[in-house]
């Protein structure tokens, strides 16, 4: 929370400006090196913009949505993309990508937009305003910009739409705004301020320009179940199709069966398979749920639900009981293990890192992370050393559709690599995907 923002307009309640700020740790203690965003003045950003969600580290800058009223009504805000340079602050970029207000009228509570994804170059914003939109990660450079269909997933009451000046009561379901996922060159939505879940091209195609591959309603196109968020989305592998997964709320009359997990296929939007949460314990995840390469996992009441990614298939159930003694004995009776579930890596130290010692480089500087989930950096691979690019191949093993992909205005200008640093991809372009290609100095990596 930063200070109060009175934001210029009169009568205006004054409200906490969400700011960013970047702390450097010592031990226990902390230092805060700055802040940006809200009442906090920062060149390049408009007054009073506050930024809101998990920032995004990509391609060197972090990139963050924002949110300020408009200067001329009440019941309107405008939604930007910001970048901050990570080491001091200073705004690299700051794009307006659209004005609107929120579903339900007066509640500027949930007008927060969506934390950023980034991926090929690109960072895309979804604003819960009505607008979807993609901008350059170096740039800020509006790249496309789409208006979803809205909708209160609660259901409207059109009699009191115009009626009040603000509407009472909590939102019963999808009120989890959660990043888009993106993958296999789609971009995959469940806005709050929608009743669909979407799919839209990762750029427009076709003569017509097109964004919009499909879209499912959050309710009826399941058995019993109001969509909250997506989980994850992972491309097909030898044995598992591409599957899209989807959590929420279970709903049913007295001896309906409902659901609270369903699978999607992400070519077309087609229900692939929907599950109950075990345990007999409230039917909704109690947190963030989490997609791996073979299996859905759900936090739950009563411990954390398994699923098989292929079919749906129940998996037993990571409860109370399952915890080895030792570790359960840490626990307080009240404790039982849910909650927002996260992917960490095995082994403790980076594989670049281990590389790097065991050919006597020393610690040394450690390597950037990934830039995005959804584009990360080939495993095992250093940094590419002062005044050469790296290329990676961005397909899996054995497409032979590789494109070549270089990062923006790094494209060698020395002849292609020989035919014995062909990649493991089964490529027969010269994709060199493990292998360095000189670059003039001027675009050192």
């Amino acid at each position: 929370d930063g200070p109060l923002v009175h934001e210029g307009r009169p009568g205006a309640p004054a409200h906490r400006g969400d700011v960013v700020a970047a702390i450097r740790l010592s031990g226990r203690t902390g230092k805060t090196l700055w802040v940006a965003g809200g009442a906090v003045p920062t060149p390049g950003l408009p007054p009073g913009l506050r930024l809101h969600g998990t920032p995004l580290l990509y391609r060197g800058s972090l990139h963050l949505a924002g949110l300020r009223t408009t200067p001329a009504t009440q019941d309107r805000f405008e939604a930007w993309h910001v970048a901050l340079d990570p080491r001091t602050g200073a705004c690299r970029s700051a794009t307006f990508l659209g004005a609107g207000g929120p579903i339900r009228r007066g509640r500027d509570d949930e007008l927060v937009p969506a934390s950023c994804a980034g991926a090929h170059g690109r960072v895309l914003v979804v604003t819960a305003l009505g607008v979807a939109a993609a901008v350059d990660a170096d740039t800020g450079r509006t790249l496309w910009s789409w208006r979803y269909d809205r909708g209160n997933p609660d259901g409207d009451d059109p009699g009191h739409r115009l009626g009040i000046d603000f509407e009472q009561g909590a939102r019963h379901s999808s009120f989890v705004n959660e990043p888009p996922m993106i993958a296999d060159g789609r971009c995959f939505l469940a806005p709050t301020d929608a009743t669909h879940v979407f799919a839209i091209e990762d750029r427009p195609r076709g003569p017509r320009r097109e964004l919009r591959a499909w879209r499912v309603h959050r309710k009826l196109a399941f058995g019993n179940l109001a969509v909250e968020h997506l989980a994850g989305v992972t491309s097909a592998s030898a044995d598992v199709p591409a599957t899209l997964v989807a959590v929420g709320q279970g709903y049913a009359a007295q001896g309906e069966p409902f659901s609270c997990v369903g699978a999607l296929d992400p070519a077309t939007g087609t229900v692939r398979w929907e599950r109950a949460l075990p345990g007999g314990g409230p039917a909704e995840p109690y947190g963030r749920a989490l997609v791996t390469a073979g299996e859905v996992y759900v936090p739950t009441a009563t411990g954390i639900a398994r699923y098989r990614l292929k079919d749906g298939a129940d998996l037993p159930l990571l409860d109370l009981p399952s915890i080895p003694t030792e570790l359960r004995d840490l626990l307080r009776p009240e404790e039982r293990p849910f909650g927002n579930l996260l992917t960490i890596p095995i082994g403790g130290e980076p594989r670049a890192d281990r590389r790097r010692r065991e050919r006597g480089g020393g610690g040394g500087r450690a390597p950037p992370p990934p830039s995005s989930p959804s584009d990360p950096a080939v495993p095992g691979m250093a940094p590419p050393p002062p005044g050469r690019a790296m290329l990676q191949c961005a397909l899996r093993p054995g497409d032979d559709r590789c494109p070549s992909r270089f990062p923006p205005q790094r494209r060698p200008t020395s002849p292609r690599p020989p035919a014995s640093r062909t990649p493991t991809c089964g490529s027969r372009r010269s994709c060199a995907r493990r292998s360095w290609a000189s670059t003039p100095s001027s675009t050192s990596s």
